[in-house]
């Protein structure tokens, strides 16, 4: 409809430019998966519909031809990694409409990579590939790509998780299961978005043999517990501060109390998380929308933990560079 300054102003360019091309760059989410495989869509690409009919015009072809001539070279740098979005048409969107309006359009979406969470090697690639696009419109290039690269993308699916801890035996009703566990981490901005946290969430937990985590470990033979909170108050940060971790996990614990209204805060660098609280929170469950701080055991005795989505070997605590959570009052 047109009915923001924005959209105004966006329609008034497109029209005054009658560009050839469109580029059109996003973030995606890390949970997009390149096709059924375990690789995560680290590019996407799009060449969006004219209509309902999904007509192959000209403007879009050019588009399908350039994305192909993209993934060709991509190919030599992550191949496996690139998805495609679903085609349908979406009258309200500005991609879908540029491309009925004549220009061809190429929606290009950054998505994860393992080991670079902040996307600093995906900026490397936005580089190679925007480069070798223009590089490809200037000679004419893209024009003798087979429309087939584009139409051999795999479709984008959504089976990436953060992490996933495998194997890992739990009880319910005295009845003992192999689950898979899932967690994803929320990235939070603070201090002016000068610092950022992250927070983890259970996504999932069974069997998890159909995703693939950024991140996963096989825990076959180990037992998983919620993490406790224990019972004893701390009244300063330098108490805590110096609280023997190792001893604190071997309690069954990954929570402590502080009783201290001077202090301030919303995560810790502490190997453990910090309930700013008199009352003692429950213990916490191992299901879904849950915090994952949990224990695990291997005959008897404590190996790992997970505070916070981070899993610990507290043979290894010192190198802890995870961040945990304060609960606040």
């Amino acid at each position: 409809r047109q009915q923001t300054p924005e959209a105004k102003i966006l329609k008034e360019v497109f029209d005054s430019l009658k560009a050839d091309f469109g580029f059109n760059l996003h973030d995606q989410g890390r949970d997009y998966s390149a096709g059924t495989s375990f690789n995560p869509a680290s590019i996407s690409f799009l060449a969006p519909s004219p209509d309902f009919e999904k007509s192959l015009t000209a403007p879009r072809e050019k588009a399908m031809k350039l994305i192909g001539n993209m993934v060709n070279v991509l190919n030599e740098f992550i191949p496996g990694h690139i998805g495609k979005y679903s085609d349908d048409y979406e009258p309200r969107a500005f991609g879908d409409k540029f491309t009925k309006w004549g220009t061809g359009v190429v929606l290009l979406e950054s998505g994860g990579w393992r080991g670079d969470r902040e996307k600093q090697f995906l900026r490397k690639i936005n580089y190679i590939a925007l480069l070798s696009a223009l590089n490809s419109i200037a000679s004419g290039s893209y024009v003798n790509t087979n429309l087939s690269v584009y139409e051999s993308i795999p479709q984008n699916e959504k089976f990436m998780t953060d992490l996933i801890l495998r194997n890992l035996k739990i009880k319910r009703d005295n009845i003992e299961y192999i689950v898979d566990i899932g967690i994803n981490f929320d990235e939070v901005n603070t201090n002016g978005a000068k610092d950022f946290y992250l927070k983890a969430e259970i996504e999932d937990v069974g069997d998890l043999s159909v995703f693939a985590g950024y991140e996963e470990f096989d825990l076959s033979g180990y037992t998983v517990d919620p993490g406790k909170t224990k019972t004893e108050s701390y009244h300063s940060l330098d108490e805590i501060e110096n609280i023997e971790a190792i001893q604190l996990y071997r309690e069954g614990c990954t929570n402590v109390i502080l009783n201290d209204d001077s202090f301030q805060g919303k995560y810790s660098h502490l190997p453990f998380n910090i309930i700013s609280t008199e009352k003692v929170l429950p213990e916490s469950k191992i299901k879904p929308e849950e915090s994952p701080n949990f224990i695990l055991t291997k005959d008897n005795e404590v190996k790992f933990v997970v505070v916070n989505g981070f899993l610990i070997d507290i043979g290894k605590v010192e190198s802890w560079n995870g961040n945990s959570i304060v609960y606040a009052r």
